[in-house]
Order: structure tokens, then sequence, then C-alpha cells
């Protein structure tokens, strides 16, 4: 995920792996849940820093993009801010 974020945020500057866990199956396949922090530059003030929804909206763009080959698959609407 670090380089769709390194693309598209300018101010980002890490991502973070929280956990991982079973997802609830909505279809008939398993899946599994990701819980990622994102961190950005500390020179960056803060008025700078983009909102989390911006920041969502980047990484759901970002899978929905047919020109980007990901090893996984998103459930996109399953994206979502938890804590801000």
């Amino acid at each position: 995920l670090e380089p769709l974020y390194r693309r598209s945020v300018p101010s980002f500057r890490s991502l973070t792996v929280i956990s991982f866990r079973p997802a609830i199956a909505r279809l008939r396949m398993n899946g599994t849940e990701a819980e990622v922090g994102v961190e950005f530059n500390q020179s960056t003030p803060a008025e700078n820093i983009p909102k989390a929804e911006a920041v969502l909206e980047a990484l759901v763009q970002a899978v929905s993009n047919p020109n980007i080959t990901l090893n996984i698959s998103f459930e996109v609407e399953s994206i979502q801010v938890i804590r801000k």
C-alpha cells in the first residue's frame, strides 16, 4: 500500500500494520481484514496533513483503478477510517 500512498498523498511517510484478523465473510470466500496506521512527515504543517476522508479516498481510488495491478483484492465498500 505504501507505493499507492506515496503517489497520491505528498506528506505520506509510512504505513504500519496494526493487526490482521479474519474478515466477516460476505460471500462464499474467506477474507482477511487489516488494520493499518498511516503516518505523515513530521515536517508537514498540521494544516497540510490530509483529512482522514482524503486518505481513505486515496486508497479507494487506487484500488478501484483498473490500471493498477495488485496481488491482493479489496472489498472497496469495507474500507473505512476507524480513528482520526
